[in-house]
């Protein structure tokens, strides 16, 4: 069975209602993770969806430096 693995970034409550923002920066993050050789899809303004385990789990890793959002799996 194919399964779909989704990274939620969580952002502060400042930028909660502002969509055009959250999507800006999910989509900066899907491109640096592209460029790292780790395929994602956006699926709203704060989730990736990724095809494997292994390649959610290295971008959650990635991504958790960033200071603009918090990340976690579903």
């Amino acid at each position: 069975m194919y399964q779909l693995y989704t990274l939620r970034f969580n952002y502060p409550e400042q930028h909660y209602d502002n969509h055009m923002y959250k999507d800006s920066i999910t989509h900066a993050a899907s491109i640096l993770l592209f460029v790292r050789g780790i395929h994602c899809s956006q699926s709203s303004a704060n989730t990736l969806v990724f095809d494997n385990a292994r390649d959610v789990t290295y971008a959650s890793l990635l991504l958790s430096k960033d200071s603009a959002y918090t990340v976690e799996q579903l």
